[in-house]
C-alpha cells in the first residue's frame, strides 16, 4: 500500500531479475507493462541485465537509462536507481528500483552537446575564413567550410551587386557556375531577400523557378539558401546543396549555417575593403612612381621613410641608402618653394607638407636647374640687349646732335662722313631688331614653301657673300655628286646657313676653316658646319639652342650677341620635319649638323618665287 501510494514510479525486482511489484506511477510510465506487473525492463538487452543482477548481488546502488516504450509506441530514456535488498543473513532478496523519464532531458543535453560541437566547428571554420585577406581565398574557405559544417555535398557563394547576383565562388558543384549572373530578385535569393530568411527547395529538378537556383546537377537535391549579412543588408547568400531530397537542417544546423553566412558576409566586406586599399596604394605609388618629382616622406624623427625613383635620380642617393637617412637637402623647410643648390651643381625646388597629427611631412622636390640657367641668360640678355642697343643709340644721338647743333661749323665731309656713322648704326639696330622679332615670331610658327630642292646648290647660294664677314676664316664647301633632293622651305636655307657661318666666325676669333659639308643617311640629308674655335662642352651642348642662351658663360661679353641665332636655326630645322644638334670639344672646335628629309616622288619642285628671304 505504501509503495502504491508513492508518486514517483516504483518497480520492484525480484531476485531472478524479474518485476515483482510495480505501482501505478510506474505502470503509467510503462504503460506497456503486463497486467501482472512481471515484464522484464531489460527483456531487450540481456547482456546489461546479466551485468546489472550480477552489481546488484553485490551489493552496489546502480542508476542506469533504460529504454521502454510507452502505450504508443514511442521509445522512452528511463533512468532507472536500484538499491539491492538482502536478508539478515546477507542472502539477495532482490532490488527496489525508482524509475524517471529522463527522454526531454537526454535529448536536450544531445542538441546541447551537438551545437557546442558545431560551435566549435564553426569557431574553426571562421578563423580559417579570416585567415587570409586575399578576396578569392576567403570567398573560397567560406563555401568549403559551410559544406563541411553541415554534411553538405557542395556549396556556393552568391554576392549582390546591384540588381544581378552572381556565383563568386563554390565548392564540389563544379567552376562552371562561377561568374554566371541572373536578377537578386528572383529564385531562392530572392525569396531570402524578401523574407530576410533562408530559403529552401526539396527538390531543385521539380520546384517552380528552379532554373533561378542555377545548381542544377546530377545527384543534387535539396538546396538551402542562406542569406549573407553584413551591418543589416543582405550583401549575398550562402548555398548549402544536399543529394537527399526534402532534406532538412537541425535548429543547430541552420543556426550554424546562418552565422557562418554573416561571418562570411563581414570576410567579404573586410576583404573587399582591404583589396580596395591595397589598390588604392598602388594607384597612389603608381602615381608617386611615375612622377618626374621627387618624392619623400619624412617621419616624425627627420628620417625618410618613402624614396621615389625621381628621388633617386635627381638626388643621386639610391633608395636603400635613403631610406632611414635624413635627406640630402635641408629639411627644415616650409610650404612656400625653396631653391636648393645640391653639391653636384643641380638646383631644386623643394615644396614641404606636414601630416597633420602624425609629424611626418611630405617633400616634392623638381630639378629647376635648366630654369636658373634660362633665368641667368634671360638676365644676360637684358643687359646684353642694352648694351647692343645703348652703343648704336649713343653713337646715333651724339652725331645727330652735333649736326643739329654744329650744323654750320662742319665741312660737307663731315656733315656726309655723320650721316654716313648714323645710317651705318642704324641699319645695326635694324639687324638687332629684326633678329629680335624673328627670335619672337618662331613661337607662332613658320609660313614655309616645301618643295624638293637641290641642297647642294642652295648651300652654293647661301654661301655666296658670307666670305666677306671675316679675312680671317675660309669656308669650305663639300657636296657629293648625286645627293638626293631634300624637301624643305628653299628660302630658309640662308637664314640658317648664315646664323651657322655667324656663329662659327664669332666663336674661332682667331680665325681658321669654317667646313661646311652635306651628305645622305637613309631617309635624311645630312649639313655639318664645323669650326676650329673655342669648342664646346656638353652642358652646353644640350643647351645652346635654348632661347638667350650662350655657350662659353665666361666670354660671353666677349662674344657679344643676344643667344637667339641658334634658336632660330632650330625652330626653322623642326619645322621642315628635320633635326639640329651641335657637338665638340673643348678647345678643338664644334660642330652643328642639322638634318633635313630626303623629298619624296610626290614633293612638288622647287620654282624660285619671291619670299621673305629674297628672290631665290
Amino acid at each position: 500500500m505504501v509503495v502504491d501510494a508513492m508518486p514517483c514510479a516504483v518497480v520492484v525486482l525480484e531476485r531472478d531479475g524479474s518485476v515483482g511489484l510495480c505501482n501505478p506511477a510506474a505502470s503509467q510510465l510503462l504503460s506497456g507493462t503486463s497486467p501482472d506487473g512481471r515484464t522484464d525492463l531489460l527483456r531487450n538487452d540481456q547482456a546489461s541485465r546479466q551485468q546489472l543482477l550480477s552489481r546488484l548481488r553485490n551489493g552496489e546502488r546502480i542508476s542506469i537509462v533504460v529504454k521502454a516504450s510507452d502505450g504508443s509506441g514511442t521509445q522512452l530514456d528511463i533512468q532507472v536507481d536500484a538499491e539491492p535488498v538482502f536478508d539478515p543473513s546477507g542472502d539477495y532478496l532482490g532490488a527496489v528500483c525508482a524509475l524517471r523519464d529522463v527522454t526531454a532531458e537526454l535529448a536536450a543535453a544531445r542538441e546541447l552537446h551537438e551545437r557546442q560541437r558545431l560551435m566549435e566547428r564553426l569557431s574553426h571554420a571562421v578563423r580559417d575564413i579570416n585567415a587570409d585577406l586575399d578576396l578569392q581565398t576567403v570567398l573560397d574557405r567560406a563555401c568549403q567550410q559551410a559544406a563541411e559544417l553541415v554534411d553538405a555535398a557542395g556549396a556556393g557563394l552568391m554576392l549582390i551587386e546591384g540588381d544581378e547576383a552572381v556565383c563568386v565562388a563554390e565548392w564540389q558543384i563544379g567552376p562552371a557556375h562561377l561568374g554566371v549572373r541572373w536578377p537578386a530578385s528572383e529564385g531562392l535569393i530572392g525569396q531570402a531577400r524578401t523574407n530576410g530568411e533562408p530559403a529552401w527547395t526539396g527538390n531543385i529538378h521539380t520546384a517552380p523557378g528552379a532554373a533561378s537556383v542555377l545548381f542544377e546537377l546530377a545527384g543534387l537535391h535539396t538546396v538551402i539558401c542562406m542569406p549573407a549579412v553584413h551591418n543589416g543588408h543582405i550583401v549575398g547568400a550562402l548555398y548549402a546543396l544536399f543529394r537527399q531530397i526534402d532534406w532538412r537542417l537541425s535548429r543547430n544546423e541552420l543556426d550554424v549555417l546562418e552565422l557562418l553566412a554573416a561571418h562570411a558576409g563581414a570576410a567579404f566586406a573586410n576583404a573587399s575593403e582591404h583589396a580596395e586599399l591595397l589598390r588604392a596604394r598602388a594607384r597612389q605609388q603608381a602615381v608617386v612612381d611615375a612622377t618626374a618629382d621627387g618624392m619623400a616622406l619624412v617621419d616624425g624623427a627627420g628620417n625618410i621613410a618613402s624614396w621615389n625613383a625621381a628621388a633617386e635620380s635627381l638626388t643621386g642617393v639610391p633608395a636603400h641608402e635613403a631610406l632611414g637617412a635624413p635627406p640630402p637637402f635641408p629639411a627644415e623647410i616650409g610650404r612656400a618653394a625653396v631653391d636648393h643648390q645640391m653639391v653636384t651643381g643641380r638646383w631644386l625646388e623643394i615644396i614641404s607638407s606636414p601630416i597633420e597629427g602624425t609629424g611626418e611631412r611630405v617633400l616634392d622636390f623638381r630639378d629647376i636647374t635648366q630654369t636658373k640657367r634660362l633665368e641667368e641668360a634671360r638676365d644676360l640678355f637684358l643687359a646684353t640687349t642694352s648694351h647692343e642697343l645703348r652703343t648704336p643709340i649713343t653713337v646715333v644721338k651724339g652725331f645727330a646732335g652735333t649736326l643739329l647743333h654744329r650744323w654750320d661749323q662742319l665741312s660737307d665731309a663731315e656733315r656726309h662722313s655723320s650721316v654716313g656713322t648714323i645710317a651705318a648704326r642704324v641699319e645695326s639696330l635694324s639687324a638687332l631688331v629684326d633678329q629680335l622679332l624673328l627670335g619672337s615670331s618662331t613661337d607662332a610658327g613658320f609660313n614655309l614653301d616645301t618643295t624638293a630642292f637641290d641642297i647642294g646648290a642652295a648651300l652654293r647660294d647661301a654661301l655666296t657673300g658670307l666670305e666677306a664677314l671675316s679675312e680671317g676664316h675660309t669656308l669650305v664647301l663639300q657636296v657629293p655628286a648625286g645627293l638626293p633632293l631634300a624637301a624643305g622651305d628653299r628660302a630658309s636655307l640662308d637664314n640658317i646657313v648664315a646664323q651657322l657661318i655667324e656663329n662659327a666666325i664669332k666663336y674661332s676669333p682667331d680665325g681658321g676653316e669654317v667646313r661646311v659639308v652635306a651628305s645622305h643617311n637613309g631617309d635624311e640629308i645630312v649639313v655639318r658646319v664645323s669650326d676650329e674655335g673655342i669648342g664646346l662642352d656638353e652642358d652646353d651642348a644640350a643647351l645652346v639652342f635654348e632661347r638667350f642662351y650662350q655657350a662659353g658663360a665666361g666670354d660671353r661679353r666677349r662674344f657679344g650677341g643676344l643667344g637667339l641665332g641658334l634658336y632660330i636655326v632650330r625652330r626653322l630645322v623642326e619645322s621642315q620635319s628635320g633635326s639640329v644638334r651641335a657637338y665638340g670639344t673643348v678647345g678643338i672646335g664644334t660642330t652643328v649638323e642639322f638634318t633635313l628629309p630626303v623629298a619624296s616622288a610626290g614633293t612638288r619642285p622647287y620654282v624660285p618665287i619671291a619670299s621673305a628671304y629674297g628672290d631665290r
